[in-house]
């Protein structure tokens, strides 16, 4: 799936045709943002993937799960450069980590 950032909303379906979503990208706080309205499951659904650097020098990727009347959900995941010498080196930091929010 590809998204024009700074782009309008586009009309997608999954894989096997049966669902469709709006998808768009966008900048937000220093983040890359992907977005999928969920539409057809009723107002406020919405799922977002985002990508930051953080100031320790880690990629944090972030999926967040917006649902109405309910708690949204969210999985942030730590990156580290591998082979390289980086401003995040830390010791017990794995190339990819979870953390909860």
């Amino acid at each position: 799936t590809e998204v024009v950032l700074g782009g309008g909303e586009v009309e997608k379906a999954t894989r096997t045709g049966r669902k469709r979503f709006m998808l768009s990208g966008f900048e937000e706080a220093g983040r890359l943002v992907v977005q999928c309205r969920l539409f057809q499951r009723g107002d406020g659904w919405v799922s977002q993937q985002s990508w930051g650097l953080r100031d320790d020098g880690l990629l944090e990727e972030r999926m967040h799960l917006k649902r109405p009347d309910q708690d949204d959900v969210i999985v942030t995941r730590l990156f580290t450069r591998i082979g390289g010498k980086s401003g995040a080196a830390r010791e017990g930091v794995d190339g990819a980590a979870c953390a909860g929010d």
